[in-house]
């Protein structure tokens, strides 16, 4: 009873040109089925949509997260975290090119 789901939806096109999905001719039909199946699911004390791309320096949206898991939100903390490159890891020669 006290199972939280938080979905967080990305950009079909962009989610469909990642490493995943590019070799799927489909894989773009498929993610938009699957992103408005995952979008139909109303908000309630269960489920949460979060969109990463909407995160700005008002953190409004990670305020709303923080408290739809009624959590305390340590704000300096939330930028620090933000403020890291987030990515597939780079090699040596990537770094210094």
């Amino acid at each position: 009873p006290s199972c939280k789901f938080i979905f967080i939806p990305r950009n079909v096109a962009a989610v469909a040109r990642s490493s995943w999905w590019a070799n799927s001719r489909r894989s773009a039909e498929w993610l938009a089925a699957a992103d408005a199946r995952l979008r139909a699911i109303p908000e309630d004390e269960h489920h949460f949509h979060f969109t990463y791309d909407e995160i700005d320096s008002s953190l409004e949206n990670i305020r709303a997260l923080f408290e739809f898991l009624g959590e305390e939100m340590d704000e300096r903390a939330v930028r620090e975290v933000l403020e890291v490159r987030h990515g597939p890891p780079t090699t040596h020669a990537q770094r210094t090119a």
